[in-house]
């Protein structure tokens, strides 16, 4: 009854995504991530539950209404296909929805069984799912089978390697790269941004602040100081 009333919220995505697909890929490294682990405790769930806390954040940024997320949920060499439906952010700080995330995490794992039946059942109702997390994962995903799939694998030394996959027609490849640095610096930045309303955090990079502030700005100019202002004027209509 839990599963059939939850697949009853889904949006189903008619799009049918063709098999080319892109790849990004970056890293976290665990000094960028001391606060995470801190807040965290280092605990897998507790983990788990943050980043795709985050990673919906940004989707509803990005994409506005994507508040469903599959998930292949990786716990003790066990795995389980899931979903998880987000409130939408609205004035929410990153704090506040971290909690709402956390109950819907904790509904969900006390309603999945761990065992083959229930990944298959569950995988054909997900698949139309445009969005997908994992987390946990031991091997780079092969197949894209959604429009847009994000993995993070903790190596042992503790930074995060992270690949976003997307199909070539659900979205531009110069958006993909640039959600995956935004969420770079998300984490990386969490411990300032904790108490910040979600719908303030920036999602301009510093690169393209630099541009648009500076770059596209610099219009000084030398001139001849022995020319009068009118003599300027004219010499550049000609």
């Amino acid at each position: 009854d839990y599963w059939n009333k939850k697949i009853s919220k889904l949006t189903y995505s008619k799009e049918n995504f063709p098999e080319n697909s892109s790849t990004d890929f970056s890293t976290v490294s665990a000094s960028e991530l001391s606060y995470f682990y801190k807040l965290t405790a280092e605990n897998t769930i507790v983990e788990f539950t943050v980043l795709i806390a985050l990673y919906n954040m940004l989707l509803q940024r990005y994409f506005e209404e994507s508040n469903f997320v599959s998930s292949n949920m990786f716990l003790n060499a066990e795995k389980a296909v899931s979903f998880y439906v987000f409130q939408a952010i609205a004035q929410k700080t990153v704090k506040e929805f971290i909690q709402e995330a956390k109950e819907e995490v904790q509904d969900v794992y006390k309603h999945t069984n761990y065992y083959e039946e229930h990944s298959i059942a569950m995988t054909s109702n997900v698949n139309a799912i445009p969005f997908q997390f994992n987390y946990g994962a031991e091997k780079e995903q092969q197949v894209l089978c959604c429009g847009w799939s994000f993995q993070i694998e903790k190596l042992e030394n503790k930074d995060f390697r992270m690949a976003l996959h997307h199909s070539d027609k659900f979205v531009e490849s110069a958006l993909a790269g640039h959600f995956l640095a935004n969420f770079k610096n998300l984490l990386a930045g969490l411990e300032g941004n904790i108490t910040t309303s979600i719908s303030k955090l920036p999602l301009v990079l510093n690169e393209e602040k630099e541009l648009l502030l500076h770059t596209f700005n610099a219009t000084k100019t030398n001139y001849d100081t022995t020319l009068s202002l009118a003599e300027i004027v004219e010499k550049q209509v000609q």
